[in-house]
């Protein structure tokens, strides 16, 4: 097999991040990039598809697209889906899921999705009785294969239904550096979206974390700056304990592709010696993480000591209320992701936060750009400063804005 086959992915993402994961898509010289609601399409060969994965800091998950067609109706369905080579996707041995999502006029018409990913899984596991005289495991909890059904409605009023397979097992988003449970904690993905949508110039500015929560905002910003991969935990967990953090490892057009698999292996043995090496030239002068609560504090310590970043983070117990900047004069930005009440905090108590916050931000840091992200319009409005940028974001459900004040 040539590892050059050009292939479709779909990299999905946090709702308003697709722009940003275009251009991060772009900067890859990935080819064919489009934009659709909470990803993009791309095509690429499939090295390069694994390069990105290992790089991408707005991906949540990756899908590499197996097989597309139209259909009329359920059964046309399970006759094109059984045509498929599935023995060539996967093995007897190995456990499955599906998951099938419609767009609003295929969701009108087949309504029942699970249904729909029934009738998908009775046209695969014919074809393997078919071959083998046994069939592969549904399990919907822990599966080897992963695969996604999307169904959407063509111009000749068919249903075009692609096939893909998720390349992640877990979520690009779980970095592995986050131990301890937090409350509300930001996705780290959307952490690294919010700090690529400020101005902060990692070249010269100070990045300050006024309430640092679980420090995802400082992590992510630090790997940024460092040009570390946010794959590299996983990465060190393939190189020195042999793991396989990643879904595609064990899937069939990875794991019987020799010059792949060399490809892939060699280049994480040189990404593994380019992070241990930049790790131990890391400056301590440019980033500021505080909060208030000790646990936060606790957690984002302990955030610090799997990233091996403690050393360049500067950690201190500060209410974000009388904050004032480091004494070396230098100006960036001040960024926070305060609570607001829908899942800490109580809403009253929250109006004089953000109003105080945002005196002490006209008080004491002229000269910086402060960033707030926020789900609460009304609590917003406590803070008596001009907003320059209003940024649409959505935090899990929660509709956000990114709010930008420069401070004069």
């Amino acid at each position: 097999m040539n590892i050059s086959n050009t292939c479709v992915f779909f990299a999905s993402c946090s709702k308003h991040l697709e722009t940003l994961l275009q251009n991060e898509a772009t900067s890859f010289e990935l080819q064919n990039v489009s934009k659709r609601p909470g990803g993009i399409y791309f095509s690429s060969s499939q090295e390069k598809s694994l390069e990105f994965l290992l790089h991408t800091r707005l991906s949540s998950r990756i899908y590499k697209e197996l097989f597309r067609f139209s259909i009329h109706d359920l059964d046309d369905l399970y006759l094109k889906a059984k045509n498929n080579p599935w023995e060539t996707i996967f093995s007897l041995q190995q456990t499955f899921k599906i998951k099938t999502l419609f767009d609003s006029s295929a969701k009108r018409i087949f309504k029942n999705s699970v249904l729909f990913s029934q009738k998908l899984k009775d046209a695969m596991v014919d074809k393997f009785r078919q071959i083998y005289s046994k069939r592969p495991s549904v399990d919907t909890k822990n599966p080897d294969i992963n695969l996604l059904v999307r169904v959407e409605k063509d111009k000749e009023k068919n249903w075009n239904v692609s096939i893909s397979l998720d390349l992640c097992n877990q979520p690009l988003s779980h970095r592995g550096y986050r131990l301890d449970s937090f409350e509300a904690p930001l996705r780290e993905n959307l952490a690294a979206g919010i700090v690529m949508l400020t101005d902060w110039n990692p070249e010269n500015d100070l990045f300050i974390d006024s309430m640092c929560g679980s420090g995802t905002l400082s992590i992510e910003a630090a790997l940024i700056k460092y040009n570390i991969p946010p794959s590299y935990l996983k990465i060190i967990k393939i190189i020195e304990n042999k793991e396989k953090p990643f879904g595609f490892l064990n899937q069939l057009w990875f794991s019987k592709n020799s010059d792949l698999k060399k490809f892939f292996y060699d280049r994480l043995e040189d990404l593994y010696q380019e992070i241990q090496s930049k790790l131990k030239t890391l400056s301590s002068n440019q980033f500021y993480a505080s909060d208030w609560d000790n646990k936060a504090l606790q957690t984002t310590k302990k955030s610090l000591r799997q990233t091996s970043l403690e050393k360049i983070i500067n950690i201190k117990k500060q209410n974000a209320l009388k904050l004032m900047p480091p004494s070396h004069g230098k100006s960036g930005i001040i960024i926070c992701n305060p609570p607001y009440g829908h899942r800490l905090g109580d809403e009253n108590e929250l109006m004089d936060l953000y109003k105080n916050y945002g005196e002490n931000l006209k008080k004491n840091f002229k000269g910086f750009r402060a960033y707030i992200f926020t789900g609460n319009p009304e609590l917003r409005k406590q803070i008596s400063l001009s907003t320059s940028q209003r940024i649409p974001l959505f935090n899990g459900m929660i509709e956000c804005r990114l709010l930008k004040y420069d401070l004069y």
